[in-house]
């Protein structure tokens, strides 16, 4: 939709996206009687990583050669093996009956990314980069709040579900808010 500044705006967002992910979504995801929320879950490598890499950007130091090759082959990973996941939940087909999961498509990707063009359009930023910012909130769950609800002993399944209904409607709501706020 973007070849010449989609990569710029993707980055940028994923950042606050990351950010709001482990930091906000550890909170949500916190057992409430588990004693609450402590500040040391907002301490994990994700966040450390993010900030050390917004750190050696506002710095302008570079990594060694060596050890960024590493570390971007260990990234390169991310993706195949996000598919390798959904592609397994795509053989539960229990998910399609569950009526709230279409809920989440709903808020998730048709109104928020509506509100998020309206919202944008009080600042002074262009309108590529509303469309830009209205596609990238109307993405799919990420597979990473799956693994999040595991591990605090949340209802797994049930984001699971979340995972693969706005997966699989993310085919249809993302050209169709694509063509309503274009035109």
């Amino acid at each position: 939709v973007f070849p010449g500044n989609g990569i710029l705006y993707v980055s940028v967002f994923m950042v606050f996206d990351q950010l709001m992910l482990w930091t906000l979504g550890v909170k949500l995801t916190t057992p409430t009687g588990s004693g609450g929320f402590e500040l040391k879950k907002l301490i994990n490598p994700a966040t450390v990583a993010i900030l050390i890499g917004m750190l050696l950007m506002l710095t302008g130091v570079r990594i060694p050669a060596l050890l960024d090759t590493g570390l971007q082959k260990i990234g390169a990973t991310a993706s195949p093996l996000a598919m390798i996941y959904i592609g397994g939940i795509f053989a539960e087909k229990k998910y399609l009956k569950e009526l709230s999961l279409y809920g989440i498509v709903l808020v998730r990707m048709l109104l928020a990314p509506l509100l998020m063009f309206f919202v944008l359009g009080f600042f002074p930023v262009s309108a590529e980069i509303r469309l830009a910012m209205a596609l990238i909130t109307g993405m799919p769950t990420m597979t990473a709040v799956v693994m999040m609800a595991n591990a605090s002993g949340m209802d797994g399944e049930y984001a699971l579900g979340g995972v693969f209904i706005t997966t699989l409607c993310g085919i249809v709501t993302l050209p169709c808010i694509c063509w309503l706020l274009c035109y």
